[in-house]
């Protein structure tokens, strides 16, 4: 255990102004310094046991749980009385799933998505992440389905004003938040936190992002954190695609008959694009996203255009201008590059997907 852990570590009463979380974070010791220089906290639903036992009752409920901190019957031959107990199991989880002692799925979602690997994860990798970050279950209590979290909006906003008071002690940049009924217990309380958007996870954990309203995390910091872990903003709907084509783009179609159903129709394509994880939205722009999808040659973002351009014959001059626009600091786009004899095996998933959106049908005159 740490010292920045054992610092943490001090029980108070129930109902204390100082501590009303029950289950202490796990605060790795390098917390301060962040993950790539961001304060970090992940946020869990809640910790579960379905043990048949006389406290069941008394665990699964927030108010009388702290009576049993230090008297469960699983930690009963345990010598170390003072870290085996039940507010400290935040701390035991992530100490056993980093010394591979337990395997936990979210937890291990989580790394690989964080740390962007794949394959066996080490103690030493899992280390480079867990002691970078803190961690919490949000719910105050143990719950009994492993199989299903609780949806009451009620149980949620309960256990808010104790998340608030870890809140302004570890005072985070960013929170990774593992619920959507959490996110949603986080938006209708924001007085702490401004969402951000959902993480494009794919193997079943959801993903939401919050930053605290004084961070020091700004917009350019936000835009990075967007591009690096593919985080959606749910603003990002087709008629956001419209106004950023018809911003950047609107002047370059060369009669007005077109412009409308040309802004619609590539608003669509785009949006197609984004959902099958082939391009990312930030908050203002889009960018090519290299993942399992493919990669994103200089060559295969010309052909990218050109295929737009053969869809949609009807833009003219400043295209290439427009769309260096909407794909911010991308200078590398050339509707010239539309060879694609010898396409590399890395680029063949996006660019089997743009032959498919960006067909050129024949029976309609675009």
């Amino acid at each position: 255990m740490d010292d920045f852990n054992n610092s943490y570590m001090t029980q108070t009463p129930e109902g204390s102004n100082d501590n009303p979380y029950f289950f202490e974070p796990w605060i790795g010791d390098g917390y301060e310094e962040g993950f790539y220089g961001l304060k970090t906290l992940a946020v869990g639903v809640c910790h579960f046991c379905t043990e048949d036992c006389p406290h069941t009752a008394v665990c699964r409920n927030p108010d009388s749980i702290w009576e049993k901190d230090q008297d469960c019957p699983f930690y009963a031959s345990r010598e170390d009385k003072a870290y085996y107990r039940l507010s400290n199991s935040n701390i035991i989880e992530i100490t056993s799933f980093i010394d591979r002692d337990a395997s936990y799925p979210s937890y291990k979602i989580f790394t690989y998505y964080m740390l962007k690997c794949a394959g066996d994860l080490g103690s030493e990798k899992r280390a480079s992440l867990w002691n970078r970050i803190a961690f919490t279950n949000y719910l105050q209590f143990y719950h009994n389905d492993t199989e299903m979290t609780p949806k009451d909006a009620a149980t949620y906003d309960a256990a808010y004003p104790a998340f608030r008071t870890l809140i302004d002690r570890l005072t985070p940049d960013v929170v990774y938040v593992w619920s959507k009924d959490i996110k949603e217990c986080f938006k209708r309380n924001n007085d702490r936190l401004r969402y951000v958007g959902k993480a494009d996870l794919e193997y079943g954990l959801e993903l939401y992002v919050f930053k605290r309203d004084t961070s020091r995390l700004g917009g350019s910091q936000i835009a990075k954190l967007r591009y690096r872990l593919g985080i959606k903003s749910e603003k990002h709907k087709e008629r956001w695609y419209k106004k950023l084509l018809k911003t950047h783009l609107g002047a370059s179609i060369d009669t007005d008959e077109k412009r409308l159903d040309t802004i619609k129709n590539l608003a669509n394509d785009l949006y197609e694009l984004a959902n099958a994880g082939i391009i990312g939205a930030a908050e203002d722009h889009l960018y090519f996203r290299n993942s399992e999808t493919g990669v994103w040659t200089s060559r295969l973002k010309g052909v990218f255009l050109a295929k737009i351009k053969m869809k949609y014959p009807c833009f003219g001059r400043h295209f290439n201008t427009g769309m260096k626009a909407i794909f911010k600091d991308e200078v590398n786009l050339d509707t010239n590059k539309r060879d694609t004899s010898n396409i590399k095996e890395s680029e063949w998933r996006i660019n089997n997907k743009l032959e498919k959106i960006f067909a050129v049908s024949k029976k309609k005159d675009n």
